[in-house]
């Protein structure tokens, strides 16, 4: 085994390592994130609870008052919505200003030829229920052979990062990774 071999298989365990200490660490967020999942779309009783009303012969009635709230703040960002404006950090440049200009009307552009402000909401959606959700960037190469930029929403549970992160928006993580079936 050459040395770039043995490189390969020291980063392919650091990688392990890192997937397992932020699975471990992070596995308490996923349960209740599934919970409050659950618990939007209506499940809110626990199986223990649920046993008994039933050998009482009781019904089990819920009202869903988090729905619409979540609902509620989805549609508030969503007519409040804000347009990104890139702008150059020096302003008097006009060539910078161009540059500007065009990077705010292509960021645009690809939104609309992706449905990337509907992603966009979906993972504001995740954020107010689970407290922490992703966007994806790609490419795409299946409808367009020269490549179509895509955003995406991201599933939270398909994501892993770096147990030592501390700041907003994982500002600080040494890495973030996705895992899917």
């Amino acid at each position: 085994m050459d040395k770039k071999d043995t490189e390969e298989l020291d980063l392919i365990k650091t990688a392990l390592n890192n997937m397992k200490a932020a699975t471990d660490q992070q596995l308490a967020w996923r349960k209740e994130a599934e919970e409050c999942d659950s618990f939007v779309a209506g499940h809110q009783w626990e199986k223990e609870d649920l046993n008994r009303m039933k050998e009482a012969q009781k019904p089990a009635i819920t009202y869903n008052r988090i729905l619409p709230m979540v609902n509620a703040i989805v549609g508030n960002e969503i007519q409040n919505r804000q347009k990104m404006i890139f702008v150059p950090r020096h302003p008097t440049n006009e060539e910078a200003a161009g540059a500007s200009d065009l990077a705010t009307e292509a960021y645009s552009w690809v939104l609309a030829q992706c449905n990337g402000e509907y992603e966009r909401t979906q993972a504001f959606r995740d954020m107010v229920i689970r407290g922490i959700g992703w966007i994806g960037t790609r490419m795409d190469y299946n409808d367009d052979i020269d490549g179509r930029l895509m955003v995406e929403r991201v599933d939270g549970m398909e994501m892993h990062y770096d147990p030592d992160a501390r700041k907003q928006n994982l500002e600080d993580a040494a890495w973030v990774a996705r895992s899917r079936v």
